[in-house]
């Protein structure tokens, strides 16, 4: 009867065990494909930025401009949310095995590459926003100070390449602090105090880390802000110089200016809103408070989603001065080829 029942019991085991490891499997194949589909549609979208129809000096039609340019943003919005989902659920798998190897490299790779595109589509963005053809031939008519405005625009760059950078590696190291990766537990020396005293650095660097996270998003909301600040005071002068515009103009840039400055102060809150709780919470598990997992998924689950409407919140940065890059725009190409 022993025997009998061991066998039972093995039989009945074996099938759940499949089960779980089928849906595992199933859930990361799902996730991954799901990203491909995320990733190869931001890719795309940028391609398609990189060739959008450029801004004809004689006619510009800023309603089609305006139209493509929310449906660029519309598409971008739909292909993160999608790749938040795999996100999800990811971290679903972690909170089950937080050895499970595979999902950790493959949320790592795809947060950095995730972060590369949107940077990418940024920066395309912006350029078209602003107008290259115009700051070219803004060069034009202002050569005096052609090299320091150029010196400036790589300037500006380079610090929201910095910023995606940091932002970048702090999301994948938010999403897998130093206990949840395989070298935490692999450090198992025999010596007990090598091994306390290794696991205790260990923390202190894990407890620095993410103070770091939380602080590194103030520290790209203010280099945002003052780009935006460098930006426009220097095309500000560029154009005061260059050509004989009104003071009703300069007034209009200065009023986008102001509006570039509270948009930026709105990022800074939603930076602080969207990742202050889960810092909270990793600084909890350090110091070694329980905390019930379902809050941690939830804040993760904030966390991505947050995240993942980016291209919204720049799309209402770009809704909140159109109306003066339109007027500015306009002004300046009347002052430029003598049209009224």
């Amino acid at each position: 009867m022993m025997a009998t029942e061991q066998f039972n019991d093995q039989n009945s085991i074996e099938p759940v065990q499949n089960t779980t490891q089928l849906n595992k499997s199933t859930l990361l194949i799902s996730a991954i494909a799901l990203s491909v589909i995320s990733v190869c549609g931001l890719v795309g979208n940028m391609i398609v930025l990189i060739l959008f129809p450029k801004i004809r000096p004689k006619k510009p039609n800023f309603a089609k401009i305006h139209f493509q340019l929310l449906w660029h943003v519309a598409l971008a919005s739909l292909f993160n949310c999608t790749l938040a989902v795999p996100m999800l659920i990811l971290d679903v798998l972690l909170e089950e095995d937080q050895h499970y190897i595979p999902c950790i490299i493959y949320k790592i790779t795809t947060v950095g590459c995730t972060s590369v595109v949107c940077f990418c589509f940024t920066m395309l963005a912006f350029e078209r926003l602003l107008a290259a053809d115009f700051i070219k031939r803004l060069h034009y008519y202002a050569r005096s100070h052609e090299k320091r405005f150029n010196n400036n625009r790589f300037i500006l760059a380079a610090l929201w390449i910095c910023t995606w950078s940091i932002q970048s590696i702090s999301l994948a190291r938010m999403h897998y602090p130093s206990h949840y990766l395989p070298c935490y537990h692999i450090v198992n020396v025999r010596n007990h105090k090598i091994n306390q005293t290794i696991l205790a650095i260990v923390r202190k660097l894990d407890i620095a880390s993410i103070i770091w996270e939380n602080f590194h998003f103030w520290i790209a909301a203010v280099t945002t802000i003052l780009s935006f600040i460098l930006v426009t005071r220097k095309i500000s002068t560029h154009i005061s110089s260059a050509a004989s515009l009104h003071l009703q103009d300069n007034d209009k840039f200065a009023k986008m200016t102001s509006e570039m400055r509270k948009v930026g102060f709105t990022l800074v809150v939603i930076f602080l809103i969207s990742f202050t709780p889960l810092t909270i919470i990793e600084l909890e598990d350090l110091c070694g408070r329980e905390r019930h997992p379902d809050i941690r998924l939830i804040t993760m689950a904030l966390t991505d989603i947050s995240s993942a409407i980016n291209p919204i919140i720049y799309f209402v940065m770009y809704q909140r001065f159109r109306q003066a890059i339109k007027a500015l725009l306009t002004s300046f190409m009347n002052s430029c080829f003598g049209r009224k």
